[in-house]
């Protein structure tokens, strides 16, 4: 149980994620990719995906390297 409430806001999160409408609403009338297209033309989106990507993985060697180093 504790779980399962732990998790619904993120089935809430990616079921809102594919509506058809800007503001969430129940029920959901329909399922749409419209804001899945809009963020991947936004302009500053993909820079954005790319800096996240290589801090995270610079972030993820050094954590591993130092973990490994500490054990």
């Amino acid at each position: 149980v504790f779980v399962v409430v732990l998790l619904s806001p993120l089935a809430l999160v990616i079921l809102f994620a594919f509506s058809d409408k800007a503001i969430s609403n129940f029920p959901v009338t329909g399922l749409s990719l419209r804001w899945w297209e809009a963020m991947l033309d936004f302009p500053t989106f993909w820079p954005a995906l790319s800096n996240s990507l290589i801090i995270g993985l610079a972030v993820g060697v050094l954590a591993a390297a130092i973990g490994t180093l500490a054990a």
